[in-house]
């Protein structure tokens, strides 16, 4: 089976696709035989390394190059870029089935953010390219489930995944350090509903000895009004904002950190939750992140709606009895190893093989 995989990543590590596509690719690469073409100049020089990696921003010659290289089947990373509206035609002309991973770019609430662009974006160019697509490779059911207002030929649901599960940690102290760890964005994050369900019970995140660390990069100015937030509640002995840490910086943090939160309002599947529970850390999380279900199934944490009340409550439950925690971190571990990407790319070689076969019944 050859497959090409095509993406616009610009290599920015704090954004989990620029992350979790490299580490499927690779992946997928021990058992099948794939090129990777990228439609953007990376900031990774490793990945020019790779001798299935390719940079073309041209559009004639990447459909020069498809047409030479001759895939059973193409895989999209996420959807609204125009240069992929343009290459499908040249994929649906030389009977090239492909397959679009959306990456949540398609649920209610995304397509809710600059809706009228969409609307537009959609009504032209990527409902055809979504409907022409031999099939959508969703990270969740629950992501499945809010991308009810596009038609499409056929789906299935294949995480995320992780290269290992680390070991469980071993809580001791009477401090609770919880970390987030992603894009500092106030809306998609849910950040601005964490800060004020940190107002509402600091009471009892006082008396845990609880503080939380955001680590990431500042997108739409979102540190500003974090900041605000903090100052106005006067949180700043129990909220702190950090630069965004990668490599072995976010190792060590991670191996410092007792709780992970993600409160976003959506997501495709968290990369970065995922390697949380991978160090056996337990973690708070919102419907939001397509992860509830299992965290709350397997017990490695604590699950909320997204509204500040609920966030508040989830925190109250997650910092009075730290005895849980090891317990806890157990059983992130084991949920992890759910999500080994050796499995998964086993999973997803079956789908394209049916897709290929045209046998999706």
């Amino acid at each position: 089976m050859k497959i090409l995989f095509i993406s616009k990543l610009n290599g920015d590590k704090t954004r989990g696709p620029n992350n979790s596509v490299p580490a499927q690719i690779n992946s997928l690469k021990k058992i099948s035989n794939l090129m990777w073409i990228n439609i953007s100049k990376s900031r990774i020089p490793n990945w020019r390394l790779l001798d299935y990696y390719v940079e073309l921003d041209d559009i004639n010659e990447i459909s020069s190059y498809i047409i030479k290289y001759n895939p059973n089947i193409v895989c999209f990373q996420q959807v609204y870029f125009i240069e992929y509206y343009v290459i499908s035609k040249t994929l649906i002309q030389n009977n090239i089935p492909y397959v679009i991973i959306p990456r949540s770019t398609l649920t209610y609430i995304a397509q809710n953010r600059k809706k009228f662009k969409k609307t537009i974006g959609n009504y032209l160019f990527f409902k055809s390219f979504i409907s022409y697509a031999a099939g959508i490779h969703f990270l969740s059911l629950s992501e499945k489930n809010q991308t009810s207002r596009f038609s499409f030929r056929y789906s299935f649901i294949i995480p995320n995944g992780i290269s290992e599960a680390k070991i469980s940690k071993n809580t001791e102290g009477n401090n609770i350090n919880a970390s987030y760890i992603g894009r500092i964005e106030t809306h998609q994050k849910g950040l601005d509903l964490l800060i004020k369900a940190i107002n509402h019970c600091s009471s009892t995140l006082r008396n845990s000895n609880f503080h939380l660390s955001i680590y990431g990069p500042n997108i739409d100015n979102s540190i500003r009004k974090i900041t605000k937030d903090i100052m106005l509640y006067k949180l700043h002995d129990l909220v702190s904002i950090q630069p965004e840490i990668i490599g072995d910086n976010k190792k060590r943090i991670l191996n410092n950190t007792d709780l992970f939160i993600l409160t976003s309002r959506y997501e495709g599947l968290p990369m970065g939750l995922l390697e949380a529970l991978s160090y056996g850390i337990p973690s708070l999380v919102t419907i939001g992140t397509n992860m509830s279900e299992e965290i709350n199934s397997y017990n490695a944490g604590w699950i909320a709606d997204s509204t500040v009340e609920s966030i508040s409550n989830a925190l109250r439950n997650a910092t009075i009895d730290k005895s849980l925690y090891n317990e806890k971190s157990l059983n992130a571990l084991k949920l992890s190893r759910e999500y080994i990407w050796d499995s998964i790319s086993i999973k997803t070689i079956i789908e394209y093989e049916k897709i290929i076969k045209n046998d999706l019944l």
